[in-house]
């Protein structure tokens, strides 16, 4: 599919919650090629060219680090790893097994960035968002904030206005809560089966894979210049 996108001179970007490192390993083969929209869109590349830069204030960082004891654990993802401040050995193991090379337990604050925070709250407590953040997904014990004017809808309109596209010409494919507002921001709103119902709700246009269906639009658009011409 990627292969398919590159001969037809349609850009492809990556747009998740991830790290960049994790993103690149994934793509590896691609990553010097495609657009990533990391960390829900507040840090962007071009291949590994920094294009687009959001950080968290650090003062907002340091007020959320004055409260860790009101949390299970705070993350700070920065442009290369994940840092975790907490005191609880479960969260740790988990997270090492889910970042591996990316995680490194918080002894003091990272002296990098910081451009998302995931807060691991209490069951029956509600985490206190600062000022200036938002949250890009939530459940009853995870928070992940990024800043307030930072998200995936965002890396999109920036990228499509620097290209020349019109969002009406633009694809987006997301199964999660942190895909909204990317999903009503593309003309072509994909939803993924298995998506809560008010995410898939967001398009006509469903599928089990993504891949495939990217080919299916290259193929419908193909098929409509040939008309032209």
């Amino acid at each position: 599919m990627l292969a398919e996108c590159a001969a037809a001179g349609v850009p492809f970007a990556v747009a998740s919650g991830r790290t960049l490192p994790s993103l690149w390993r994934i793509f590896e083969k691609w990553a010097d090629r495609l657009i990533f929209f990391a960390l829900d869109g507040a840090l962007c590349t071009a291949g590994k060219v920094r294009i687009a830069d959001h950080p968290i204030p650090p003062k907002t960082v340091s007020l959320l680090l004055g409260s860790a004891d009101d949390y299970n654990g705070i993350e700070l993802c920065t442009r290369s790893k994940s840092c975790l401040l907490s005191n609880k050995p479960f969260l740790h193991e988990s997270e090492q097994r889910r970042l591996g090379g990316e995680y490194e337990r918080l002894e003091a604050p990272p002296d990098e960035p910081v451009y998302k925070i995931i807060l691991f709250g209490r069951r029956g407590s509600e985490p206190v968002i600062p000022d200036g953040l938002h949250a890009v997904y939530k459940n009853e014990t995870v928070t992940e904030l990024v800043r307030a004017d930072v998200d995936k809808a965002l890396a999109a309109s920036e990228l499509c206005g620097a290209l020349g596209i019109p969002a009406s010409e633009a694809a987006a494919f997301g199964d999660g809560e942190n895909d909204r507002t990317l999903l009503r921001f593309a003309g072509i709103p994909v939803t993924i089966y298995g998506a809560k119902h008010d995410i898939f709700s967001l398009s006509h246009r469903h599928t089990e894979n993504a891949a495939e269906y990217v080919r299916l639009l290259l193929r419908e658009n193909d098929s409509a210049e040939r008309k032209k011409i």
